[in-house]
């Protein structure tokens, strides 16, 4: 790809980012929503083309060092322009302020004490009254982080928020590397790779304008995968309980982590791996659960269980309104919603015991199976069983994808499900129904009827696709 060629692109998501930076905030202004509403739609629209254009350009050109460094050099002022946009779709950062706020200036537990729990929590002025019944949410690793970001931040909300919004900077610029390091291992282009993680306008917008910590599981569990790749053993388990302790999502990928380095490296190294991960997870727990308190997590399973914006919430959303005007099928809904939490739960179980089972008959468990077992648990978890589903949330194993080979299906259908969730930022996340069906069950079906009829090498058509047709 070329100066010229990767203008468009470039510019499309400068502009994209520049337009969300100047004309989007959380309250749009009274008034004015209908101009909000219009902004939204031109980001969405400017990012998807210059995504889609740019990593199709990339993809069609010759892998290099004159190609990697123009990516990275226009990954530079997109990130700065990320990093200017307000959190406009984000209500996190005042949880992860909260969560830091009640242990380094309350010193209290915040899995044990909501807000509303701190005598005379109301003149906290930093405190976000919409969290106020909430334990913290995140994992014992991310409350470490939380109050370190919050000491520094000190009485200043604007500048604790934009602490995390550069940890999230950091934390995507050692994506990028872990997937350019990655991709060499694997002999796969490195500028693709590249483009699909610094230019991505799902991480920049949901990474660090909207400042969601699901990129810092991404870091994790991409660091897990590239530790696999460069056979560094020891990394692979403390790196997926490490991300377990921010967001849970690596737990079911245990099991085949254990199993993998069990056939890769025997087991003394896979005991020491699992000794280590363990060392790991006291250092960091024992803090929040050393004084035997009974951790109260009934509030947050509830909240993460919740049927919104998810496949199964097409089922319960229609049944509880027909609860509310049917007194008679009140009850229907409650049931529903159990059946579909079990089926989800029974989903991820059983896909992680098939995985598990068939690779104990292979003759060999290659990196590459690995790779892609723990990609294909990631995203039937969170984008097919989960009852609940945030366009962030693919942040947690979107980046991983790059270390799957080109023609990879389930890469490219995690593809068109990050561009199809671009459409999140609109009030089509607003509607319960219609959006898992326009940003999740359409995109995906859409993708497998396109793929199986045309077999196209890129995630959408391109002249491309048409020349290696005529030729074959």
């Amino acid at each position: 790809m070329s100066g010229r060629q990767s203008r468009i692109p470039f510019l499309a998501l400068l502009v994209a980012l520049t337009l969300a930076a100047v004309g989007l905030e959380y309250y749009p202004r009274p008034g004015a929503a209908w101009i909000h509403q219009l902004t939204i739609w031109a980001v969405v629209l400017l990012a998807v083309v210059g995504f889609v254009v740019g990593y199709n350009r990339v993809s069609a050109a010759a892998d290099g060092f004159a190609i990697r460094r123009r990516i990275v050099l226009g990954a530079v002022p997109l990130w700065i322009a990320a990093l200017c946009v307000a959190p406009f779709d984000s209500l996190d950062l005042a949880g992860y302020l909260n969560c830091g706020r009640i242990e380094v200036v309350y010193g209290l537990n915040p899995y044990v004490t909501p807000v509303d729990r701190i005598p005379n929590w109301k003149q906290d002025s930093l405190l976000a009254g919409y969290w106020h019944d909430t334990l913290c949410a995140y994992g014992f690793l991310f409350s470490r982080i939380a109050s370190v970001v919050v000491s520094l931040g000190s009485e200043d909300r604007e500048a604790t928020f934009l602490l995390f919004k550069l940890v999230n900077v950091v934390a995507l610029a050692l994506i990028v590397w872990l997937v350019d390091r990655g991709c060499r291992i694997a002999n796969r282009p490195r500028s693709v790779g590249i483009f699909l993680v610094a230019w991505n306008p799902l991480l920049l917008l949901h990474g660090i304008s909207n400042g969601h910590n699901d990129l810092l599981a991404g870091l994790g569990l991409t660091a897990a995968l590239v530790a696999a790749q460069a056979r560094w053993w020891w990394a692979v388990l403390p790196a997926l309980v490490a991300t377990a302790l921010i967001k849970y999502s690596t737990v079911p990928l245990l099991p085949l982590a254990g199993l993998y380095l069990l056939r890769q490296h025997g087991w003394l190294r896979t005991s020491i791996g699992a000794a280590l991960a363990t060392g790991l997870s006291l250092a960091i727990s024992w803090p929040y659960v050393a004084d035997g308190s009974a951790l109260d997590l009934s509030k947050n399973l509830a909240n993460v269980t919740t049927f919104v914006n998810s496949i199964g919430s097409m089922v319960v959303i229609p049944l509880a309104a027909l609860g509310k005007s049917w007194p008679a099928a009140a009850g229907i809904e409650t049931d529903a919603a159990s059946v579909l939490k079990a089926a989800g739960g029974m989903l991820v179980l059983g896909l992680v015991a098939t995985l598990a089972w068939r690779r104990t008959r292979d003759r060999a468990y290659s990196c590459d199976a690995f790779i892609r077992d723990a990609v294909l648990v990631q995203f039937a978890m969170i984008a097919i069983a989960s009852s609940k589903f945030y366009a962030w949330y693919l942040l947690m194993f979107c980046p991983t994808i790059a270390l799957l080979p080109e023609a990879s299906r389930l890469r490219r259908a995690t593809f068109v499900l990050m561009v199809a969730q671009l459409g999140s930022f609109t009030f089509l996340s607003r509607a319960h129904i219609v959006s898992p069906l326009f940003l999740i069950v359409w995109p995906l079906c859409w993708y497998w009827r396109s793929a199986r009829r045309t077999g196209h090498v890129l995630p959408f058509p391109t002249p491309i696709d048409a020349s290696r047709r005529r030729a074959a």
